[in-house]
């Protein structure tokens, strides 16, 4: 069935019930939900909907933009969500949402824009790439094609992102703390890497949704398309000290491809201070560490990640009161080291 009038009232919303397919074949101005319960809700060939309305699509129904490219106020749903060789834009209500369902199109690419986040979970096969735009893109399943991250947007999660995360933005893995998968980063851009690490040790490989320490694992032979320059920013968020954690980057493989690449990057590290802390993160308050920082690559034998057991490297960090003489205290380590001093802001404490 083709509804080719004006579905007009801005306080108006569509629900499409039934097994069969509606195609909307006008300029609609609703500016209430689209939701679609059952069957298939498709824009034909001079369709659209309003760029405020809400897309919600129920578990077995379908939202079809036809090819073209469309533009919403947020998505949400455990349906599919079919973009064809379109560009489909979401996020611009500001709304944080979660969509459990599959997007898919040959060609097409996923645009998140607004200040909320938008969740991914579901197996997405389409493959024209995504851009985060403004606020944050959680990938909790799967993305095939690259993802770019513009300046001031975050991409987390801890799900799989098939091929590169570049962009002038930043990568947050997980949803405070997780594993995030991806095939490789590209820095060129200035990307920013934030890392939280609350657990002590190594972190828990198997659940990506709670390691307890944030991983980005990079899992092809070339994790990284060029060396991270001063202009790469890593952040480590720490949640006691003295301590020493296991976290950041890991790449796959016996030969260490990790401490050349990051070397010359600008690192911080900050530790839990949610009564009087100056930097916040992901709802937590921190403040620049005082006291001495040793960080190095390691080996790890035997990670088991959800999608198969691996050798490779991560990055271990040890945080340490600082020495009465005021040197700095070095602590064994092996691989590629860093020595940061922050101005003084509180005191660590500990044995």
């Amino acid at each position: 069935m083709t509804y080719s009038g004006n579905i007009t009232n801005a306080g108006l919303g569509l629900t499409k019930l039934g097994i069969g397919t509606l195609v909307l074949d006008a300029t609609n101005s609703y500016g209430g939900p689209t939701t679609v319960v059952t069957g298939t809700l498709a824009l034909g060939p001079n369709g659209s909907i309003s760029n405020t309305s809400a897309i919600i699509v129920a578990n077995q129904a379908t939202f079809d933009t036809g090819g073209a490219s469309a533009t919403v106020g947020s998505v949400t749903g455990a349906g599919n969500l079919a973009i064809g060789g379109g560009v489909f834009t979401a996020g611009g209500d500001n709304s944080s949402t979660h969509f459990s369902g599959s997007i898919g199109g040959t060609g097409g690419s996923f645009v998140k824009q607004g200040t909320g986040t938008t969740t991914l979970s579901g197996a997405n096969t389409y493959d024209g790439g995504t851009t985060v735009s403004s606020g944050k893109l959680a990938v909790d399943g799967a993305v095939a094609g690259n993802v770019v991250v513009n300046p001031g947007a975050e991409v987390g999660g801890h799900g799989t992102v098939a091929g590169t995360i570049g962009g002038a933005g930043s990568v947050g893995p997980g949803n405070s703390p997780g594993i995030l998968t991806a095939g490789a980063t590209d820095p060129s851009g200035g990307l920013t890497y934030n890392f939280e690490l609350a657990l002590p040790g190594a972190p828990i490989w198997s659940n990506a949704a709670a390691s307890g320490n944030d991983v980005l694992h990079l899992n092809s032979g070339a994790p990284f398309t060029s060396a991270l320059t001063a202009g790469n920013v890593i952040n480590f968020y720490l949640a006691a000290g003295p301590q020493t954690y296991e976290g950041g980057f890991f790449v796959n493989g016996d030969t260490d491809l990790l401490s050349a690449n990051i070397a010359d990057a600008d690192i911080h590290y900050y530790l839990l201070d949610n009564a009087n802390g100056t930097v916040s993160y992901n709802g937590n308050e921190y403040d620049p560490l005082f006291g001495t920082v040793t960080a190095s690559t390691v080996p790890v034998a035997g990670a088991d990640f959800a999608d198969g057991t691996v050798d490779g490297w991560t990055e271990q960090v040890t945080i340490v009161p600082e020495p009465s003489t005021g040197g700095l205290l070095i602590l064994g380590a092996c691989g590629f080291m860093l020595l940061k001093r922050r101005p003084k802001v509180g005191q660590l404490q500990g044995n």
